[in-house]
């Protein structure tokens, strides 16, 4: 159990790896790590490489392959789609593509990417204020050191016990990510432009 999920872990910065190669030769250097790695996993496991090759094309012929390098814009679940109480069991669908032009990316930067999630919160815990933010990004997007994700949120803290006196922070999140790994830095300091709030007092 060890040695596999060692291996699977591995695998996994190896992969990581793929990502971040620079060049075609590179990347061919890090698949060959990659495929060491299943050797590996293989052995472990009592498989062969066989078993895999049998187990893509049951796969491929099932859901087909990335050879022409099609991209689906939207998936759907047989739950997903309504079935309209006009259509009788005889009739057919069409299901003909739309003549819509294809899309063509070429550049890596216009692949599709799921929106980073940010979400803010402010509500009472055991009758404390508690403020929290919620963000989700896809780790493959999260260059290796040369690129960080960085996230601000301007956040209001009452000073001491009395609620009257208010101070403007701003939290910022940054995530960087080195191979497998991803390192998380919290920094929490005062707006430059702090104001302390005072209600009036009598």
């Amino acid at each position: 159990d060890a040695i596999v999920t060692a291996l699977r872990r591995k695998l996994l910065e190896e992969a990581f790896e793929v990502l971040d190669a620079k060049s075609g030769v590179d990347i061919i250097s890090e698949l060959a790590d990659v495929q060491e790695v299943i050797f590996a996993l293989c052995k472990a496991l009592g498989s062969s490489l066989g078993q895999i090759s049998v187990e893509r094309k049951a796969k491929r012929r099932r859901r087909g392959g990335f050879d022409r390098g099609l991209m689906l814009v939207k998936t759907a679940t047989p739950h997903s789609i309504q079935i309209q109480p006009d259509i009788q069991q005889n009739d057919t669908l069409d299901l003909t593509t739309s003549s819509r032009p294809i899309q063509v990316i070429s550049a890596d930067a216009d692949i599709p990417a799921k929106p980073l999630y940010r979400r803010p919160d402010q509500r009472q815990v055991d009758g404390r204020l508690e403020q929290m933010l919620t963000f989700e990004i896809e780790i493959t997007r999260i260059s290796e050191r040369f690129l960080e994700t960085k996230n601000n949120i301007e956040l209001t803290f009452n000073v001491g016990d009395q609620q009257h006196h208010q101070r403007n922070s701003i939290l910022t999140i940054e995530l960087r990510r080195t191979n497998s790994a991803l390192r998380g830095i919290v920094r929490l300091r005062a707006d430059p432009q702090m104001q302390l709030i005072m209600d009036d007092l009598e």
